[in-house]
C-alpha cells in the first residue's frame, strides 16, 4: 500500500484497520515499514502507539531498517528513507541505536549515506559512538 498508494493512503487504512493493535504489534509494522521509507505514517503509527525505539525478534530497529533499506543491493538502488529518518529521530528514536555489532551511524557511513550520517550525528554529537572499524 505504501510503496503503490503513498503515505496518506497508508495512514488512511492504519486509522481503520491497526488502532486496536497492541503496542508491540505496532512497533513490528513501524520496524517492517521502514525499509520502504516515507513520511507521515512513521507520526501516525507511533500516534498509535508504536515506540520509534522498538526492537524486533532479530535486533532491528526502524532506524536500522531505515539505514538497510536505503542499501544498495545487486545493482538495485535502495529506498529514499532520508525522511523517515529525521522523522523517527523528531519522534525521539535514539541515535544510538545498535543492530548486532554496530550503531547505526557506522551502518549508515559504511553504506555511503552521508545524509543519514549527518541527520544521526546531529541528533546526538556524540563521536564516541562511532566505532573503529
Amino acid at each position: 500500500l505504501l510503496r503503490t498508494h503513498g503515505s496518506h493512503a497508508l495512514i488512511s487504512e492504519l486509522k481503520e484497520t491497526v488502532a486496536s493493535w497492541p503496542p508491540e504489534h505496532l512497533g513490528e509494522l513501524l520496524v517492517y515499514l521502514c525499509f520502504e521509507g516515507g513520511t507521515e505514517w512513521p507520526s501516525a503509527i507511533c500516534g498509535l502507539g508504536a515506540d520509534p525505539n522498538f526492537r524486533d525478534d532479530e535486533g532491528q530497529s526502524p532506524l536500522s531498517c531505515c539505514v538497510h533499506g536505503a542499501m544498495t543491493e545487486f545493482g538495485q538502488p535502495g529506498s529514499d528513507t532520508f525522511g523517515t529518518i529525521l522523522e523517527l529521530l523528531t519522534l525521539g528514536a535514539d541515535p544510538d541505536t545498535r543492530y548486532i555489532d554496530s550503531s547505526v551511524i557506522s551502518l549508515a557511513l559504511h553504506s555511503n549515506q552521508p545524509k543519514a550520517v549527518c541527520a544521526l550525528l546531529l541528533a546526538d554529537p556524540n563521536l564516541k559512538r562511532l566505532e573503529p572499524d
